[in-house]
Formats: structure tokens, C-alpha cells, sequence
């Protein structure tokens, strides 16, 4: 990303000639070449190359703010729409994909520990009792009160703290 430092003697010259122009375009598609073959020999990996390439369209629009047509020039190569979105629609896909495989986990051991709550508690119950309809029939705030009567104890994620901080206290 900090190539451009190289050059920035020279921007005034990139900005006014278009042949240095052409010249810098050319040394910055050679970059991308060659990052593409560190891609293809699984070297470096398609968002590393993203990467690298949106850092040093970020450095050379910061560096040479000033020269509109060098910033220009260099960024259609650097920080081509294509580019930038490939990368920041990997990331996305990426966090949706993640959130995703969490929701379904988290309602996975959600569903085991409510099924192996109510299997607890209903081992406990005498089948005829008011108590064990409203396990089964009740709501779950219903299953939460017989839980806490019957002293079937469990934690919740997130709740450990809450908990925790209570189990120390002395009561009178």
C-alpha cells in the first residue's frame, strides 16, 4: 500500500504529463499482476488482495489529494467499483454468513436445553399433578417458575455475572 511513497517526489510531473501518468498507471496494473499470480499460486488469498489494493487506493488519495488528475489516474486502476465491491461484498457475505451459522447454532442449543430442562422436571413430577399438566401445557414462563421450585438450576449465557455475583451473598 505505501509503493506511492516511492514516487511522491514526482506528483506534480504524474499530474501534468500524461505520459508519466501512463507510465505510474502501467507500474501500479504491473502491482495487480502480480498480485493476482501470488492469488492464483494460493500465496495470498482474493480478500488479502482486495485488501491491499483498497489500502493503497486509501494511501495515494491521502497522499496526493492535491493532484486530481495523478488521484484520478491511479484510482480508476486501484479502487475500480469493481474491486472495492468485490472486497466489501466478501466481507458482508461474509458477516451475514457468520450471523447466520450463530442464529442457527444458538436455536440448536437452545431447543437442547429447554428439551433436557423439561425432561428434568418431568421426571420429577408425579404424572397426575397440577404441576406436571402445567409443564406440559403451561407457557414458559410457567416451566421458568416450576424450574426455580423444583431447584432445577441452569445458566443462560449472558446471565453467568448476574448469577454468579448472587450465589455469594449470605442470606439472614
Amino acid at each position: 500500500p505505501f509503493y506511492i511513497f516511492n514516487c511522491e517526489q514526482d506528483f506534480e510531473g504524474y499530474d501534468t504529463d500524461q505520459e508519466k501518468l501512463e507510465q505510474l498507471k502501467e507500474l501500479y496494473r504491473g502491482i495487480i499482476e502480480r498480485l493476482e499470480e501470488l492469488v492464483n499460486q494460493n500465496e495470498i488469498t482474493a480478500f488479502d488482495k482486495g485488501t491491499i489494493l483498497e489500502l493503497s487506493s486509501d494511501v495515494v488519495k491521502e497522499l496526493a489529494h492535491k493532484y486530481s488528475n495523478m488521484t484520478e489516474g491511479i484510482g480508476e486502476i486501484m479502487s475500480g467499483a469493481l474491486i472495492e465491491t468485490q472486497v466489501r461484498k466478501a466481507r458482508d457475505e461474509g458477516k451475514v454468513e457468520g450471523k447466520a451459522e450463530g442464529k442457527a447454532e444458538g436455536k440448536a442449543e437452545g431447543k437442547i436445553l429447554a428439551e433436557a430442562l423439561l425432561t428434568t422436571l418431568l421426571q420429577q413430577l408425579d404424572p397426575t399433578s397440577a404441576d406436571f399438566q402445567l409443564a406440559i401445557k403451561g407457557t414458559s414462563e410457567d416451566r421458568e417458575r416450576l424450574y426455580k421450585k423444583y431447584e432445577i438450576v441452569y445458566k443462560v449465557v449472558g446471565e453467568e455475572e448476574k448469577k454468579d455475583d448472587t450465589a455469594g451473598e449470605k442470606k439472614d
